[in-house]
């Protein structure tokens, strides 16, 4: 029995309800790249053993009620490249078994309250590039075997408190090229985070006034907070991230770097500060991040070396000072305690 059918590459635009009767035992169907603009149930009606089906760069804006219900067995949707502009109406609620749902480059303003709250088996949602605008906070509650979250580029500018909640396993959440101002508490429940992805957003203060934001993500690796407005870091902010190993927050407006705003990254390896108009920089491997490896100082506002304080950074290795006003070369004692390999 067939178990493959690649029809990419094609023109059709409508399947009748009865076209795929002899397929039952189909596992991976391929109709990308086609002019279908709707999916019914009559048409997969005969697919109960669909594992993967591809439905990317077509035309597809609308589905009937429950469409994907006779799929028990699929796993794998993929429907980027299409023009959907809501998700509900029980599409994804009654594809339980689904593990992968890829929606990118659609035109997705709004996920309907719990219709994801049924995919208990999901491990990765991608809905990079939509038009989405607020995250509520029963969108993707009780997904508890969901690793990745993508929401790179879309239009963001509210998150709501418990947004995430019940996502014990997220391990990575991408929430790149948004409108993002404030964060308030939406990462308290996703302690296992390894990856979380700021960068491209507005924020000026990632804490907001709050030393929380960050607090339960103590096994956070990865933290970009490049490209925002960030004039300021309280103390305290990154106080729990101790096994950060890359913080990134360049292109933003820091002015002053001070130690005491990033005690507590006992494990951090980089520290990547390029084009800020730093004028001053002092850190002291004192205050928890001895294991410092490399400095990115790339197009920052540094006009003398003496403005350059490092000091207890033994494994320091590498330090970019590429493209700055240095005119002065006058060595600070913290050298003395680096293993400068590149500078």
């Amino acid at each position: 029995m067939l178990e493959l059918l690649n029809i990419t590459g094609n023109r059709i635009a409508n399947i009748d309800a009865d076209a795929f009767h002899p397929l039952q035992k189909l596992k991976i169907l391929n109709l990308e790249s086609n002019f279908l603009i709707s999916i019914s149930t009559e048409t997969i009606m005969e697919l109960s053993s669909l594992n993967y089906l591809i439905l990317g760069s077509n035309r597809i804006f609308n589905y009937s009620y429950g469409a994907l219900r006779p799929l028990h067995k699929l796993q794998i949707l993929k429907l980027p490249y299409n023009q959907l502009t809501v998700i509900g109406n029980e599409f994804l609620k009654s594809a339980s078994s689904l593990t992968e749902i890829d929606l990118e480059n659609n035109n997705i303003e709004k996920i309907m309250p719990i219709e994801l709250n049924n995919l208990t088996n999901a491990r990765i949602i991608s809905l990079a590039n939509n038009k989405i605008k607020i995250l509520r906070e029963i969108t993707f509650f009780n997904l508890s075997n969901l690793e990745k979250i993508d929401l790179e580029n879309n239009r963001i500018g509210q998150i709501e408190d418990n947004a995430f909640s019940n996502l014990s396993n997220l391990l990575t959440l991408k929430l790149s090229l948004n409108k993002i101002k404030s964060l308030g508490q939406p990462f308290s429940a996703v302690s296992n985070l390894k990856q979380l992805y700021l960068d491209l957003n507005f924020l000026s203060n990632p804490t907001d006034g709050s030393m929380y934001t960050f607090q339960n993500l103590t096994k956070l690796e990865i933290l970009y907070l490049a490209n925002n407005h960030i004039s300021y870091i309280e103390f305290g902010t990154f106080q729990n991230l101790e096994k950060l190993v890359h913080l990134s927050t360049e292109q933003n407006q820091l002015v002053i770097i001070n130690g005491n705003q990033f005690r507590g990254l006992r494990n951090v390896h980089q520290l990547n500060f390029a084009g800020n108009p730093i004028r001053s920089i002092a850190l002291n491997g004192s205050n928890g991040y001895s294991q410092l490896r490399s400095l990115n100082l790339r197009g920052t506002f540094l006009h003398s070396m003496d403005k350059l304080s490092l000091n207890n950074l033994p494994k320091l290795e590498i330090i970019d000072l590429y493209r700055n006003k240095i005119k002065v070369v006058r060595w600070s004692s913290g050298f003395v305690d680096a293993n400068l390999v590149t500078m």
